[in-house]
């Protein structure tokens, strides 16, 4: 298959090895397909774009420019690759910092059908990041970094042995900003913390927040092998911001309020949001820590379950609450060493854990998805040396666009190329003339440009093809390097023919058609007076006059002043005028002779007023024409001579020749008919002027305000509804109502406003949506969680909703205020806990179950008075419970006694067979053969009566009744004791009798402290 894989990743050889492994695994470990890489911000080559992708890996750096500034970048940049839509290429992604933009992905990921996302998220927040893709694509677990199997053997060699590291603990962590929530911080803060309290014992510690601070390529793997112990906690981020308006928010807010707290920025920016989800998960740092043998001390959290704490790392509350315990550890070497074998079976050992089982996963997924690629004419496969010369001009037109010209266009595609080749460490040889290729094959494609301007035969053309010669030689042997390193000696020598190159200055898209040989040297950096000298320097008749007053004046600095003034004014031949002057000068020379110069001189020094024609034409240029024009026309432009001559004097003040330039560069600016244009200017100086304040600052309102002028016709419906209702100044009611469309376009983000114009068809329904979401607070938030949750609350919500209807019922509001007042006053305790510290006496709690007709308080009395009948209906209700069948058994016992009057009770356990029908009633806690009931000698009919009359109640109100009346007949510590065992035995009977465990250790613990 040919797979491409995109990645963002600026500098290849600065790169942390961590990412360029995960860049590289799927070749690494699969390598039986062709693969091609490319930066995704880098454009798409003629040849990546025409070629037959059988997938596409998008790995996690270069979905990152979702959070590029201003937005319309972001698009851009995506849809270039827009080929890539293709159902018949499989697309395949890997995000990760996704809390932030993670709506665009989402979009993306939709809207160009990727069939796969990998994700580092657990599953329950798949739906809540991607509510869009996950309905199309495949969503598979996968982690944020991986251990490689070709590396292990050599990173391991960085770990140091026990006594010879120098730190005992570390770590390099980057301080979030504020847009990932606490928890995004929460590891920067807890590195602080605990690098603080390491510093007040004098412990050797290394942690670090400061990204100067940071490590590149192995010298990471150095750090942690030379740390006894590695700080930790799983990475994530807790606030939820799908399109990057709260990162907006909090940009704006503190550029105004730099020095903001977190807590200020959040009360400012994202109130109640933080927390609301929390995105965490496992860091390969782990992984990286275990490779290099340092034990570790991680923030308590899941890790994936794949390690245990104390076992496998000391576990760091995230309060820090046991941080003193937790240094005090870092002394026992014996537990750090167990810790790290532990840590390698579990980590390093598995092969979960590998890139290689992650690349088999990957490449099995695609294809098994995959269908046939693309079909090219015959005997053009993918070529991925024709690619990489394609990567080189896409590179070098961008550059062009962006105003580079050689030697600095070679410079730039060389520095870019450069940084996207492997570093020697992963690559496994010296590094390559990538770069110096690159460069070479701009400079062939610029002089090929000046080339195909040049005449045939002509000397222009002759000195190009030189130029291409060399150039393509040196690049031809650049390129049938192949991929081989090249000799230390034989790169330098080829660098230096390439550095002689940068010495030429030109510009080949500027240049037109030429044959002579002066426009081919001042394309290659000659000015145009050098070129044309030279140029015509070769028709000179060798050793004549002219010839030797050129090749003097060439030489002398103060000659070249007097060949400027002698000089045609345009072109190469003088004209009548020109001609005169030349032969008057002529005249004054000769009329002179030696000694009349000094004449001269004085004379025009002391005549310029009087005489100002013959001063202009002596002095030449632009200023003796515009003073021979005013000397001629002076009658005519009175006015404009008086506004532009001196205020004072013959002598133009500093601040009069200040405003004179100013008018100068007014007039050469406006050029043709741009006098015109200047006073109509003048005329809208007042609406003109916030204009040009506006168009200079630049940016998007600038863009903006060009583009509604130059589409005025076609948008005059939006222009009248965006603009003020009266004058040229918005109100603070339209700035409101634009706000809230700028928050409507942000939230489309590309996808359209079909969403929104569905909740206007709702009416007066969506308005007040809309308008409780916009009022923000609790109200808002609660209305996104409870339709986030719908699914998993719908019976909360069905009690909550009104019975019938949009609006509450006085009576409902009535009944939720009491809800209301409930949770105040449980302080956000657990609602049992409050039950059992708030509630009145269980006897409260029993009315509702108890019989309406039944005396409560009268057998509430005679159970608490009778002693001997309350031990009987103890052990008769154990009974009861778990066999029915023994209130049939107990009415008959009943009727017998009647008969007589009295009731012997039994001498000793009476047991019976129940029969199958009661043991099929009775509950799993019951099921057992027989039934013992202890008897109360001496007990009366009456008595019995009683009972069987009080079994009929239901079995928990009824164990509850008789535990009340236990415990309020306790004298003394004995019988208190004695209560409690009858609390303990009573809570069988009402968990078999159906109460909640919860609501059992409530009466039983309320009760229990009252016996006490």
């Amino acid at each position: 298959m040919n797979i491409l894989v995109l990645h963002n990743v600026e500098d290849l050889g600065r790169a942390r090895r961590s990412t360029l492994d995960y860049i590289f695994a799927f070749e690494r470990y699969q390598p039986h397909h062709t693969y091609h890489y490319q930066k995704i911000s880098d454009p798409p080559s003629a040849e990546v774009i025409a070629a037959p992708w059988d997938a596409v890996i998008l790995e996690s750096t270069s979905l990152g420019i979702v959070t590029i500034r201003p937005r319309d970048l972001y698009f851009r940049l995506r849809d270039r690759w827009a080929f890539l839509k293709d159902e018949q290429i499989v697309k395949v992604a890997f995000p990760q910092d996704d809390a932030n933009c993670g709506g665009l992905m989402d979009d993306w990921f939709a809207d160009w059908g990727f069939q796969f996302v990998f994700s580092v998220r657990a599953p329950e927040h798949w739906p809540v990041l991607y509510p869009r893709s996950v309905q199309s694509a495949r969503f598979l677990s996968c982690l944020s970094g991986y251990i490689d199997d070709n590396s292990l053997d050599l990173l391991q060699t960085h770990a140091k042995p026990w006594k010879a590291r120098q730190r005992l603990i570390g770590q390099r962590v980057t301080m979030y900003p504020y847009r990932g929530g606490r928890q995004g911080r929460m590891k920067g803060l807890i590195a602080e913390a605990v690098k603080a309290a390491a510093i007040s014992r004098g412990l050797k510690q290394d942690i670090s927040t400061d990204p100067a601070d940071t490590f590149f390529g192995d010298g990471w793997y150095d750090f942690l092998g030379d740390c006894k112990f590695v700080l930790g906690t799983e990475g994530g981020l807790s606030l939820h911001d799908p399109y990057g308006e709260i990162a907006d928010r909090i940009e704006a807010f503190l550029s105004a309020h730099p020095s903001a707290s977190f807590e200020e920025t959040e009360a400012a920016c994202f109130p109640g949001l933080d927390g609301v989800h929390v995105f965490s998960g496992f860091t390969p740092r782990v992984l990286e820590a275990a490779v290099c043998e340092a034990s570790q001390v991680l923030v308590e959290g899941h890790y994936l379950g794949a390690i245990e704490p104390e076992t496998h790392y000391i576990s760091l509350k995230s309060d820090l609450s046991n941080l003193d315990a937790v240094l005090d550890s870092l002394a026992d070497e014996k537990a750090a060493r167990r810790r790290i074998k532990a840590c390698q079976e579990a980590l390093v050992q598995n092969p979960d854990f590998r890139f290689s089982t992650l690349a088999a996963r990957v490449l099995s997924a695609i294809a098994d998805t995959s269908r046939p690629s693309k079909t090219k004419p015959a005997g053009e496969p993918f070529d991925p040396a024709a690619a990489a010369r394609g990567y080189v001009a896409a590179l070098a037109e961008e550059a062009r666009a962006e105003g580079f010209r050689w030697p600095d266009l070679g410079a730039q595609v060389e520095g870019r190329v450069a940084r996207q080749q492997l570093p020697e460490s992963l690559r496994g040889k010296a590094l390559t003339s990538a770069g110096l290729a690159a460069r070479i094959q701009v400079l062939v494609a610029e002089i090929e440009a000046i080339r195909a301007k040049c005449e045939p035969d002509s000397p222009s053309r002759r000195l190009a093809d030189t130029l291409a010669e060399i150039a393509g030689a040196l690049h031809a042997s650049l390129a049938d390097e192949q991929g081989q390193p090249l000799p230390p000696a034989v790169l330098a020598t080829y660098a230096s023919i390439a550095a002689a190159f940068d010495r030429l200055q030109f510009d080949a898209q500027a240049c037109a058609q030429m044959s002579a040989l002066a426009p081919a040297l001042s394309v290659l950096g000659l000015s145009p007076a050098q070129a044309g000298f030279l140029d015509q320097m070769a028709d000179l008749p060798h050793g004549g006059e002219l010839a030797r007053f050129a090749m003097a004046a060439r030489s002398s600095p103060q000659a070249a002043t007097l060949v400027t003034r002698l000089a045609p004014l345009h072109g190469t031949n003088f004209d009548h005028d020109e001609t005169g002057r030349l032969a008057q000068i002529d005249r004054l020379i000769v009329g002179a002779g030696p000694d009349g110069l000094d004449f001269l001189e004085e004379a025009l020094a002391r005549r310029a007023q009087a005489a100002p024609l013959f001063a202009a034409l002596a002095a030449g240029g632009d200023t003796a024409r515009l003073l021979s024009a005013l000397a001629a026309g002076r009658e005519a432009l009175a006015g404009l001579a008086s506004r532009l001559a001196p205020a004072e004097g013959s002598v133009f003040s500093k601040d009069e020749i200040a405003r004179l330039s100013r008018i100068d560069g007014l007039v050469a600016g406006a050029g043709p008919g741009g006098l015109d244009f200047l006073e109509e200017a003048l005329a809208r100086r007042a609406q003109a002027a916030p204009l040009f304040a506006a168009l200079g600052a630049g940016g998007d309102t600038a863009r903006l305000l060009s583009a509604l002028a130059a589409g005025r016709e076609a948008l005059a419906g939006l222009a009248s509804r965006l603009a003020p209702k009266a004058g040229d100044r918005y109100q603070s009611n339209e700035l409101d109502a634009l706000r809230q469309l700028d928050t409507l376009i942000v939230r489309t983000a590309g996808t359209g406003l079909d969403q929104f114009f569905r909740l206007l068809d709702q009416g007066h329904r969506g308005t007040r949506l809309v308008d409780a979401l916009n009022a923000g607070g609790d109200r808002a938030r609660l209305i996104l969680a409870l339709a986030e949750g719908s699914r998993d609350l719908s019976g909360i919500i069905s009690r909550l909703a009104p019975a019938s209807g949009e609006s509450f019922t006085a009576e409902e509001v009535a009944r939720l205020e009491e809800l209301d007042t409930l949770l105040v006053r449980s302080a956000g305790k657990p609602l049992e806990t409050f039950a059992a510290q708030m509630l009145p006496p269980p006897e409260f709690l029993l009315i509702s179950t108890l019989r309406e007709d039944t005396d409560f308080a009268a057998v509430l009395q005679h159970l608490i008075h009778d002693a001997p009948l309350r031990a009987t209906m103890v052990t008769v209700i154990q009974a009861a419970v778990r066999y029915p069948g023994l209130l049939r058994l107990m009415e008959a016992g009943a009727e017998i006694v009647g008969r007589d009057g009295t009731y012997q009770g039994c001498e000793g356990p009476v047991r019976t067979e129940a029969s199958p029908q009661d043991r099929g009633e009775m509950t799993g806690a019951g099921r057992q053969e027989g039934l013992a009931v202890v008897g109360t000698p001496g007990r009366g009919a009456e008595q019995l009566r009683a009972a069987v009359e009080v079994l009929k109640w239901p079995g928990p109100a009824l164990a509850l009744l008789v535990t009340e009346a236990s415990i309020r007949a306790g004298k003394d510590k004995t019988a208190a004791e004695e209560n409690i065992d009858v609390l303990r035995r009573t809570g069988s009977v009402l968990a078999a009798g159906g109460i909640r465990s919860s609501m059992i250790g409530m009466i039983v613990g309320r009760n229990s402290k009252r016996c006490d």
